[in-house]
């Protein structure tokens, strides 16, 4: 059994890195800047019109960009407008968040900022446990708000930024519990945007949970 689930966890991270290799892409000063959706070349430019923006007016916080991530990557993202993942050592944009006409080039460049401080973090060996992930985001959207204030016309994403700090006062907001909720309703607005019938997610959800049980009946046993 615990051969199957890290047979399970190797095939998602291979198709991870599949549909990478295969997106549209470029480097940008070392970063590998990509996306495996429709309309590449406008995704492309308005990641990298927030990069510039970044290393415009914050060119320290950019040179460390640059060091703590490998690549960011615009994709589908269940339940967040970006996230930072481990095992690709990138920054996850949500395909619909860097396409919206709310998303500016400020905001989405505060999004990197935010995930490449998880990278940096995460980096010098602190998980992302549950009994300090409201610090760790606490000093996630710092960042953002220092980000901000450098920005001739940032007033708007440091009220932003502002706002997203006092919910860092609310741990119950990054439980473990709170986490798989939202990925639940992340998983289902991703599915009807995409127009993938229920039923398809219903199959998904049960395959995760029987995942889910078998990883926890994998920690009962000795050695696991």
């Amino acid at each position: 059994m615990r051969e199957t689930v890290r047979f399970v966890d190797k095939m998602e991270s291979l198709v991870s890195r599949v549909q990478l290799w295969f997106s549209t892409h470029k480097r940008i000063d070392g970063l590998w800047i990509s996306t495996w959706e429709r309309d590449p070349d406008f995704l492309l430019r308005r990641v990298e019109e927030a990069l510039e923006l970044i290393k415009t007016y914050d060119r320290l916080r950019y040179d460390r960009i640059t060091r703590d991530l490998d690549r960011v990557w615009a994709r589908m993202v269940f339940g967040y407008a970006a996230q930072y993942t481990p095992a690709m050592n990138a920054c996850e944009l949500d395909v619909r968040f860097v396409l919206a006409v709310a998303s500016s080039p400020a905001i989405i460049a505060a999004s990197i900022v935010h995930e490449a401080t998880h990278a940096r973090i995460m980096h010098r060996g602190i998980e992302y446990a549950e009994p300090i992930r409201a610090r760790i985001e606490a000093i996630c959207v710092r960042r953002e708000l220092a980000f901000a204030k450098k920005l001739p016309n940032g007033l708007e994403l440091q009220e932003l930024a502002e706002g997203r700090l006092e919910r860092c006062a609310t741990p119950e907001f990054w439980t473990n519990a709170k986490f798989r909720e939202r990925d639940v309703e992340g998983t289902i607005e991703a599915a009807r945007d995409a127009g993938i019938p229920m039923w398809i997610v219903r199959v998904v959800f049960a395959v995760a949970r029987l995942g889910a049980a078998s990883r926890r009946k994998l920690r009962r046993l000795p050695g696991a």
